[in-house]
């Protein structure tokens, strides 16, 4: 198997999604919260700057001492025990165990997004699986908890289950085959090149653009629209899956081709997000969210096709991944934290 359909695949897809279980409750902080708007800003910001730290190791490693899928199983555990402690925050409404669950949470991710996407790039249209993965995977966790939410589950319960999910995974990974430990990564891998600097930009524009429909712009939309946690998740989920099914759907990699498509949605996606925002239209909402989303995605996955290269061996392409995918996250840290910044009141 290959593609969203392997082992790999299925588990990019589960820390993915795991990792916006908590998108559809930070409405609910804001009432119970002294932070206001900033409490789901800095939330957010804390994870994302777990997930910078963990991918910057990965970054400026040279050799791995174990096999990639102990550290991907490592993970799974790391992002489980955080998983917990998201359970009890959310139920007592305790920001600093919030703020401690999601930077465990984040550097789960940091670490097994570069290792999970290495593996997949090396099959078929592989950058577009791991794009698929990583993105539409939020989009999966967010309306799979908005859902779960809406059908009364508590929210202490839609969050072990996930961590349910993660412990799965674990058994999983340790079957993963694959090379063994101890692949050095080529010299000068961890240094900085003009593509390399092309690639973090590309994936950096593309995540601030997704980072704010994960975390603010909902909040915005059903002040505006109405629909608590179910639109909130909606929100999210149809931004990421647009993300993630625009590669999917495209068979094309050419650059010029990419810049047109990825234009359209983003010009069609402002209109149409504007309108439905001025309205109070959901559908017109999701749908503009969905083409900024599609954007956001063919920008992403130009930068990881961009940051693999012709690299050969694994480690300097897990290396040049996180590396990408760390701009990345700047993109969805920043952002996050300006428009409280640049919020009256």
């Amino acid at each position: 198997m290959s593609g969203l359909l392997s082992p790999e695949g299925a588990l990019l897809l589960l820390v993915s999604a795991f990792s916006a279980f908590p998108s559809p409750f930070y409405g609910s902080l804001l009432a119970v919260s002294s932070w206001g708007i900033w409490a789901p800003a800095v939330l957010f910001s804390v994870h994302g700057a777990a997930v910078i730290v963990a991918m910057s190791l990965l970054h400026r490693m040279r050799s791995l001492s174990v096999h990639p899928r102990v550290l991907v199983a490592a993970a799974l555990i790391i992002d489980a025990a955080g998983g917990i402690v998201l359970a009890i925050g959310f139920q007592t409404g305790n920001i600093v165990l919030l703020l401690a669950a999601r930077a465990v949470t984040g550097i789960a991710l940091g670490l097994s997004t570069p290792l999970l996407s290495e593996r997949l790039t090396r099959g078929t249209r592989g950058t577009a699986a791991a794009t698929a993965g990583t993105l539409g995977g939020v989009g999966v966790g967010a309306l799979c908890a908005a859902a779960l939410s809406t059908l009364g589950i508590p929210t202490s319960l839609v969050f072990l289950s996930g961590t349910a999910g993660l412990l799965l995974g674990v058994a999983v990974a340790l079957r993963l085959p694959g090379r063994g430990p101890g692949v050095a990564t080529a010299p000068g891998a961890t240094g900085w090149t003009r593509s390399d600097g092309t690639a973090a930009a590309l994936v950096f524009i593309s995540n601030g653009v997704l980072g704010l429909f994960t975390s603010l712009i909902p909040l915005s939309i059903i002040a505006r629209i109405g629909g608590g946690s179910l639109m909130a998740g909606a929100v999210v989920a149809t931004a990421m899956l647009g993300a993630g099914g625009a590669r999917l759907a495209s068979k094309t990699t050419r650059p010029w081709a990419s810049a047109v498509t990825a234009t359209l949605a983003l010009a069609f996606g402002s209109v149409m997000l504007a309108t439905g925002i001025a309205v109070s239209s959901p559908i017109a909402t999701l749908i503009g969210g969905a083409l900024l989303g599609a954007a956001a995605g063919i920008g992403y996955d130009s930068g990881i096709r961009l940051a693999i290269g012709s690299k050969g061996d694994a480690l300097s392409r897990v290396a040049s991944l996180a590396k990408a995918q760390r701009a990345g996250q700047f993109g969805l840290v920043l952002p996050a934290l300006a428009v409280p910044l640049l919020t009256p009141g």
